[in-house]
């Protein structure tokens, strides 16, 4: 797990006291399209707020809300809404990334067909995608797994490759250019990121503003 530690500083009024660091998790996803944002509006509303980001899996959110590790946690899950002091804040589909020049959409046994690439951003989340794929008679093949999606377009480009990530990244990640995305051709019931939050918190004004930033800019 990564500490993505920030402590921000400047000169606005605050209207709430932060007596501790909020501790926050969010998913590899979460990270790299929407933390940039997220931070750059706290600076502006909240500039002097004691903040700590932590890298951590969606399937690892629970036990870490339960130690206290993390106050609250965002991240992409298919099966989120089952989970107590959980909401969904955006609702969102996966697409399939490719960088090869064959025209048409591809169909969910040209998918399996083909070798893909992987980042780890929810476990939960490739997890009901294979089995989704296998209730269809599939299976696909991950034969490169990578640390982080901007290394994305370097891995596709000039390949066969494919990338199966949520609608959010693949929409960052084509406007670098050299790449194309389309839907996945499978239903995948209630996908999206969901913020769960730790059990004994809701009470506290600070979290409760700092959950509100971070679904506003999410949503």
């Amino acid at each position: 797990m990564k500490n993505l530690a920030l402590k921000a500083s400047g000169y606005a009024k605050e209207p709430i006291k932060f007596s501790k660091t909020l501790r926050v998790g969010v998913s590899t996803d979460v990270e790299y399209v929407f933390l940039q944002q997220l931070l750059c509006k706290l600076r502006i509303e909240m500039p002097t707020i004691p903040l700590s980001i932590q890298r951590v899996d969606p399937s690892t959110m629970p036990s870490l809300l339960a130690s206290g590790e993390i106050f609250f946690g965002i991240g992409a899950n298919s099966r989120g809404r089952s989970l107590p002091n959980t909401q969904m804040v955006r609702a969102s589909k996966s697409v399939v990334l490719r960088a090869d020049m064959m025209p048409g959409p591809l169909s969910v046994r040209d998918i399996c067909y083909r070798p893909h690439a992987s980042v780890a951003y929810s476990i939960n989340v490739d997890l009901h995608i294979n089995d989704l794929m296998r209730e269809l008679g599939h299976m696909r093949k991950v034969s490169v797994e990578i640390p982080h999606f901007e290394n994305l377009p370097s891995i596709l480009a000039r390949t066969d490759y494919l990338a199966i990530v949520p609608d959010y990244v693949g929409e960052q990640l084509v406007k670098r250019g050299g790449l194309r995305s389309e839907l996945m051709p499978i239903q995948e019931g209630g996908f999206g990121l969901f913020m769960s939050w730790r059990e004994g918190s809701d009470d506290s004004p600070s979290t409760r503003w700092l959950r509100s930033r971070c679904a506003m800019i999410l949503g």
